[in-house]
């Protein structure tokens, strides 16, 4: 598994303002996935916290997909009947 942490700490205030910790490994999934992610972020927090607070954000891509309501269709135009092409008199 590999991982992307973002860190942004506030010198002023002493604050950590952003710790995440990102999966951009490949399409390769181990078994209990959610759990190693938990423990590499617990991992990497405690640099900075005894006990850190681990949360897990998921992506608006990745919840399950809403039903979409169906696009309102149109009603059909009436069409008129084709007409006969008109014969010049002889």
């Amino acid at each position: 598994m590999r991982v992307r942490v973002e860190f942004r700490y506030n010198a002023e205030t002493g604050e950590v303002e952003l710790f995440r910790v990102d999966d951009i490994g490949g399409t390769t999934r181990i078994q209990d996935h959610d759990a190693t992610h938990d423990e590499i972020a617990h991992a990497i927090g405690r640099v900075l916290d005894r006990r850190p607070g681990v949360e897990e954000i998921v992506p608006d891509r990745e919840r399950e997909p809403r039903p979409r309501p169906l696009p309102v269709q149109a009603e059909p135009a009436v069409q008129e009947q084709p007409r006969e092409p008109r014969r010049a008199h002889e």
